[in-house]
């Protein structure tokens, strides 16, 4: 492999397995497997490509950085959530979703390699949902207290 792989595993995964992939990892020298990041981030911001499954808060990290991203979305016990965000922003030429028939060794290459040709989308997204909700949450009641007061703010 002529890439850099940084693997992160998640904090649930058994310990033997966890293990077994370090193990594995080592005797490639250019793949390493943690179970997580304190600078998942800072890693994504650097990264050329992020392959990761559709959970809100590892999307909201590939919109902030804007990284290349595969998404393969968790759709056991038919949970549709990570497909749904998945599929939306692939729609946008946000991501791609990868399929389980995309992950041939051969397949999975070559989509990796045409990931890495593509320029980074560009992302136009409002990022400050927190201020934004505040702004909105103070008008809609400033508005309904001039309605029940008849006193203009």
């Amino acid at each position: 492999l002529p890439h850099r792989f940084c693997v992160f595993a998640g904090p649930f995964i058994p310990q033997q397995v966890y293990e077994v992939l370090k193990h594995l990892a080592q005797q490639t020298g250019n793949v390493e497997v943690e179970k997580y990041s304190p600078n998942f981030i800072q890693l994504l911001k650097r990264a050329d490509l992020s392959i990761s499954m559709g959970g809100y808060n590892t999307i909201m990290n590939l919109l902030a950085t804007g990284v290349r991203s595969l998404v393969y979305p968790y759709t056991a016990n038919n949970d549709q959530e990570q497909y749904i965000r998945a599929k939306k922003l692939e729609s946008l030429g946000v991501v791609e979703l990868l399929h389980p028939e995309m992950l041939h060794p051969d397949l999975l290459a070559s989509k990796i390699a045409g990931m890495l040709a593509k320029t980074p989308a560009r992302l136009a997204f409002d990022m400050n949902g927190a201020a934004n909700t505040a702004q909105i949450l103070r008008s809609t009641l400033s508005a309904r207290l001039d309605r029940l007061t008849g006193v203009r703010r």
